[in-house]
């Protein structure tokens, strides 16, 4: 694949956002064995940065001056000669300002497709009249957008862009070198790198660091721009001129001597006039890669370049004073927090801000919109997974939910192209949007390929087979979790992963051809592992991987911050998924039993049902339980997540049958222990290995005294730290790394 990046603004000048992601861009998919040429001005002192460099990139300048007025013309006059040599792909133009040059020196027929990306002010500014007509015809255009968040995504579909001509690419930075923490431990220091513009907020941090009038806070401010004169007086007003340092602009060890010194990264950018806005700020992420803790504001872009209270402190108000100085107290005097901060944000760099993780998605986004056929590195292809799932989707059901969690999982940890297959498109309860179901927007290198409508067996299985040969590849990874999916794709895939989440049995059809087809067998409990090993499959082919936490992180960390404030005895308990009729009895026993426990909520996909209608007559008719249990119907997405803010403990009880006791991997236990929440479980050993070492109120037995017991003490219990527990894309770099 051959990519043309076009910018008028590039490293070799300009230390900005833009021409840092351009670069960053450029230089990964080069390492990515992608062929790519960079188009920018040129003449003067930029042509220092032109020709070809030793990391395989290729820079050409367009000479000549006055380029604000004479760019236009330049970018057409030179446009096809450059296209002619190099024959691209694809163009990336970054930002839109070269577009007009382009479609007026480029006839139609020999453009190649285009993507534009759209950073911030470049699309939200007000323009002259002139300029303005420019943009409009770049978003009315046929072309494709790229942007780094979901804000910008709807600012662009705002201007009348259709969504399905915008993707989503991930942040990246490159990895900074290995420094040694330098500060004095007598001092606190306080970073600020960025343009000296007033939409960054500068003005804010000092006036905070006035008034928190702590002599030992010194502020550094990295960084030029037309605001400076107008700061340095500001500060000298303040009376705290000997405590900030304007340092400029600083580049190589300098640069990096600035962030190794400081214990904190603060940036409050806002929304100025004229619709200056900030797009996603990548020195947050910058911050992040080095384990800096991030004082941050929830404004446009910037909101999804952190998240409040798993990596930062996310201010909703820039320009709340006592607010940003509350926040500076906090973060100063709580060290462990800036520790919690700062790993957390060293870890969202390490998933997901890497330049390779930018690599790959650019490669799977722009190579569907080549004209000439797909010439991607092998590796790229390799990327490529295929997750199978014999379920609907979505549905409330256990294993459309495990599959979907997982693809998703998958794609956050850097794959170019996450396939999620089933076999029916039968909401049964559940959201007919997935993005619904899921409670965000999809990440972008998820694929859903889901029939258009419910399809009864066996037409169902055939489509599904059908679509599941479209997808063979020996270069590609299909994980299942059907041993018949499996018995039928032996020898079809680069590899073939299978999940066990039923007892391997060599009566039941399939089960025998799957045990030799898979190359790598999952077992979910260590009873399915056992099975697995006595059935004969070798060792190393079979890997014990439990099930992982779906409930969103940064809600949890909230609710669990939350939850040792204040006490949540007055709050109801919660209880998802107790279908089996065992684990709701024994639920209501203890009610009835103990007229003090809270409100009972019981939700799950049985709802409306004849066994649980009769449950609600049985409730209603009991003096006991009647306003004291509620029926609930399933919950998902946000809703969930809601519903979670809203209770004191989550319970989970299974009943003690010989499946449950080894060979169970509960995904509510899973999401119960990572949810901030105390939770109650019941007391086996499946569930002992799903929650390792972690904290929770396990009952023994079927007494209702015992339960009402615990769930006493779970209320009284501090809530486990959600950190502690995998989410899904933890689990999906460990599939990764075994494949």
């Amino acid at each position: 694949m051959k990519v043309a990046l076009i910018t008028s603004d590039w490293p070799s000048f300009s230390g900005g956002g833009v021409a840092n992601l351009s670069e960053t861009m450029a230089t990964a998919l080069c390492a990515a064995g992608v062929q790519v040429e960079v188009w920018t001005r040129g003449g003067g002192p930029r042509s220092r940065s032109l020709g070809p460099r030793t990391d395989g990139l290729t820079v050409r300048g367009i000479a000549g001056r006055s380029w604000r007025r004479t760019g236009r013309k330049r970018w057409a006059r030179a446009i096809s000669g450059l296209v002619a040599d190099f024959a691209p792909d694809a163009l990336i133009v970054s930002p839109w300002d070269a577009l007009p040059g382009i479609l007026d020196g480029l006839r139609e027929s020999a453009r190649p497709p285009i993507w534009i990306v759209a950073h911030g002010r470049d699309i939200t500014a007000d323009l002259d009249p002139l300029r303005e007509a420019l943009r409009r015809r770049a978003l009315s255009g046929p072309f494709r957008w790229l942007c780094l968040t979901e804000w910008m995504r709807g600012v662009l579909v705002g201007r009348g862009v259709e969504a399905s001509r915008i993707a989503l690419m991930p942040a990246a930075v490159p990895s900074p070198p290995a420094v040694e923490p330098s500060n004095p431990g007598d001092e606190f220091v306080l970073l600020t790198v960025g343009r000296l513009i007033d939409r960054k907020g500068h003005d804010v941090l000092l006036r905070a660091l006035a008034a928190l009038d702590d002599r030992a806070v010194r502020y550094r401010i990295v960084g030029d721009g037309p605001s400076r004169g107008r700061l340095e007086k500001l500060a000298k007003g303040l009376g705290i001129k000997d405590r900030v340092q304007f340092e400029g602009r600083l580049e190589g060890e300098a640069f990096e001597e600035a962030w190794a010194s400081a214990d904190l990264f603060a940036m409050l950018p806002r929304r100025e006039g004229a619709g200056d806005s900030e797009g996603y700020g990548l020195v947050f992420l910058e911050a992040g890669s080095r384990g800096l803790a991030v004082l941050g504001a929830a404004s446009d872009g910037a909101e999804e370049a952190t998240t409040h209270e798993v990596d930062s402190l996310q201010l909703q108000d820039p320009e709340d004073i006592e607010a940003v100085t509350a926040a500076l107290r906090r973060l100063r005097s709580d060290p462990a927090l800036r520790q919690r901060l700062g790993a957390a944000g060293r870890l969202r760099f390490e998933r997901a801000g890497r330049a390779e993780h930018l690599a790959a998605a650019l490669i799977a986004v722009l190579a569907e919109g080549c004209h000439t056929p797909l010439r991607c590195p092998p590796e790229a292809l390799e990327g490529r997974w295929v997750v199978a799932v014999r379920a609907a989707m979505p549905s409330p059901r256990p294993q459309a939910w495990q599959a979907f969690q997982q693809a998703v999982g998958l794609a956050r940890s850097g794959l170019p192209e996450v396939v999620l297959l089933a076999d029916a498109a039968l909401p049964d309860g559940g959201p007919v949007n997935p993005e619904d179901w899921l409670g965000e927007v999809l990440p972008q290198g998820v694929r859903l390929l889901v029939p258009g409508r419910w399809h009864r067996p066996p037409m169902a299985g055939w489509l599904f087979r059908r679509r599941l040969r479209s997808l063979r590849s020996d270069a590609a990874t299909l994980l299942c979790r059907d041993p018949r999916v499996a018995a039928t794709e032996q020898g079809r895939w680069g590899r073939l992963l299978l999940e066990w989440h039923v007892r391997p049995d060599l009566g039941l059809r399939g089960h025998p051809r799957a045990l030799a087809a898979a190359d790598l067998h999952i077992a979910v409990s260590r009873g399915i592992r056992a099975d697995l090993l006595a059935l004969g499959v070798p060792a190393d082919r079979v890997v014990l991987l439990p099930n992982a936490c779906g409930v969103d992180l940064g809600r949890a960390l909230r609710r669990s911050e939350s939850g040792r404030r204040t006490s949540p005895d007055s709050r109801p308990v919660l209880a998802l998924g107790l279908h089996r009729r065992a684990g709701l009895d024994q639920a209501l026993a203890a009610w009835r039993l103990a007229p003090d426990l809270p409100l009972l909520l019981i939700g799950g996909r049985d709802q409306g049902s004849l066994r649980t209608s009769a449950w609600e007559r049985e409730v209603e008719a009991d003096p006991a339980l009647k306003g004291r249990v509620r029926f609930l119907g399933p919950f998902w997405g946000t809703h969930r997540e809601d519903l979670l803010d809203s209770v004191g403990l989550w319970l989970c009880l299974y009943p003690r049958d010989e499946d449950s006791l080894t060979r169970l991997c509960p995904l509510q236990v899973a999401d119960a222990s990572g949810s901030g929440l105390p939770f109650v479980a019941s007391d086996l050993p499946s569930i002992r290995h799903q929650l390792s070492e972690g904290p929770g109120e396990l009952v023994a037995g079927e007494d209702p005294q015992l339960l009402a017991a615990a769930i006493r003490r779970g209320l009284d219990s501090a809530p486990s730290d959600p950190l502690q527990h995998p989410r899904w894309h933890d689990r999906a770099k460990r599939l990764i790394q075994l494949a």
